[in-house]
């Protein structure tokens, strides 16, 4: 859920960015702080991936359930939400794990 944080927090910065002359001090700052910013968002998967594989490597049963992601896409209200968290990448990455 970290996700819906930083996008309001990108959607700020980028806002506040737009109103400064291209080329000074204060515009330079501003897109150093959107570069970490999109950094930050860019290594929530990542995170999570090395997440999965202490899971598997320090328990040993993992259940994971077969869900209709595809069909939960198809649903406005929950799209957003599924999509961010990843679910195929970090399915995969746990089977792979489990296998020895």
């Amino acid at each position: 859920m970290r996700y819906r944080k930083y996008e309001k927090k990108l959607s700020r910065l980028q806002w506040l960015n737009r109103h400064k002359q291209i080329g000074s001090a204060n515009w330079k700052y501003s897109q150093v702080k959107i570069a970490r910013l999109h950094r930050k968002i860019a290594n929530i998967p990542k995170d999570t991936l090395h997440f999965t594989s202490y899971l598997a490597k320090n328990h040993s049963r993992i259940g994971i359930e077969n869900l209709n992601v595809s069909g939960m896409m198809a649903n406005h209200k929950l799209a957003k939400a599924i999509g961010d968290m990843g679910f195929h990448s970090w399915s995969t990455n746990a089977s792979c794990m489990d296998q020895p």
